[in-house]
């Protein structure tokens, strides 16, 4: 997106290392906005350990060990109530909204977590993802994605903390959840 996670971070004291988007706009607007940071377009389904050590080392000479945090907020689309007209027909989800790949997206955001594996990680999504089901055709379509995200997170080792957060009690100037 445009980096407002990362700004968050950053206006908290942070250093982001790199930023990375699949979209080409979001890393137009990312480089506009934070020109001291590289952006790398990249498609996380794809993303090789060899590129992330490559874009750590070009950041200051870092290595995975050296990163205290991974943030990200993968694709909302599949869930967000703005995208209602799409996502749901006679109050049900429609099965090509079930199968859209970015629902699973959040496990390539994981495996990225999984090989840097830093003291802590942020994920941040819309409020809708609470209510939504994996999907797909495997047979754990049915789960609950937070159910399903709080295992993989919990796997790798980490305690997990989910909380609805509103964007007005930390001085963003929107009403959302």
């Amino acid at each position: 997106g445009a980096g407002g996670l990362e700004q968050g971070f950053m206006d908290a004291g942070w250093q982001a290392v790199f930023m990375a988007d699949n979209w080409k706009p979001a890393i137009d607007t990312l480089t506009k906005n934070h020109p001291e940071v590289s952006a790398y377009q990249w498609d996380l389904s794809k993303i090789r350990k060899s590129d992330i050590n490559k874009a750590l080392i070009a950041a200051a000479a870092l290595k995975k060990d050296d990163i205290m945090c991974v943030i990200g907020g993968p694709p909302c689309q599949a869930f967000s109530r703005l995208n209602q007209n799409q996502l749901f027909e006679d109050g049900a989800e429609t099965k090509e909204n079930l199968n859209d790949p970015r629902r699973s997206l959040f496990m390539d955001f994981l495996r990225v977590v999984r090989y840097i594996r830093p003291p802590f990680l942020v994920m941040e999504n819309v409020f809708d993802l609470k209510t939504r089901k994996l999907g797909g055709s495997g047979s754990d379509s049915d789960r609950l994605l937070t159910d399903v995200i709080t295992e993989e997170i919990n796997s790798i080792g980490y305690h997990i903390v989910f909380d609805i957060l509103r964007t007005q009690d930390y001085n963003v100037p929107q009403m959302r959840k």
